[in-house]
């Protein structure tokens, strides 16, 4: 990410650290002193709905995306394959991974032309979080950090859409869109582009975070 002040640039570099080592309470003593509101940090985090190393980033990153909305610009892409995704890793016979531990490797039977490593269910709750977050944004955080506390709980995204307000029936439909499997099949491509495999992994800024992402300090 190019920055046109070098000051700013310092500002933001500080804030990064701040969030990934220092804490909230460094993190928004510095988001303050940031001399240009418009920039935000960047977070893109890849993730696969039932891994659980994936679940505790999420659990670790959300509440500060939550608590300093207006300073973090984030966003979540999905680790799974198409068929024309999963015919080239069956052609090479080696599963899409880019190290450094979390869940990769060859991915499941899925639910329609999609795959993924653990399974139809993760498909399903991939697409269920998509439609979230096209149709209930506002409620998008909220329904992931609810997911985090039940994600082996096939049945569990009843209560968390409940909770936030979301009609089950009416998000089993979006779920099942046509527009929804073209988001996910869209968010799945921008990641295999990225060469991603393994979840959890973190960008900042477009640069990928190599350090343990579930052991942020949050208080």
């Amino acid at each position: 990410m190019q920055l046109r002040n070098p000051r700013n640039s310092v500002t933001l570099c500080a804030m990064v650290v701040c969030l990934l080592v220092g804490g909230a309470s460094a993190f928004a003593a510095s988001a303050e002193k940031n001399a240009h509101p418009a920039a935000k940090i960047k977070l893109e985090l890849f993730v696969m709905s039932h891994c659980p190393y994936g679940v505790a980033a999420e659990k670790a990153l959300l509440p500060l995306v939550k608590k300093y909305k207006e300073k973090i610009d984030f966003s979540l892409s999905f680790i799974a394959q198409n068929e024309e995704m999963q015919k080239e890793i069956e052609k090479s016979g080696e599963p899409l991974t880019t190290g450094g531990g979390g869940c990769s490797g060859s991915p499941d039977k899925g639910v329609g032309p999609f795959f993924s490593l653990h399974g139809p269910s993760e498909v399903e709750e991939d697409l269920r979080q998509v439609a979230i977050s096209h149709h209930y944004p506002k409620e998008f955080i909220n329904y992931l950090l609810c997911r985090a506390d039940n994600y082996k709980d096939e049945q569990g995204w009843r209560k968390c859409a409940a909770d936030a307000g979301i009609d089950a029936g009416k998000l089993s439909a979006l779920a099942k869109s046509p527009e929804t499997a073209e988001a996910f099949n869209t968010s799945i491509q921008k990641t295999w582009g990225l060469g991603i495999g393994s979840s959890p992994t973190l960008l900042v800024n477009g640069k990928r975070y190599n350090g343990r992402i579930d052991t942020f300090a949050y208080n």
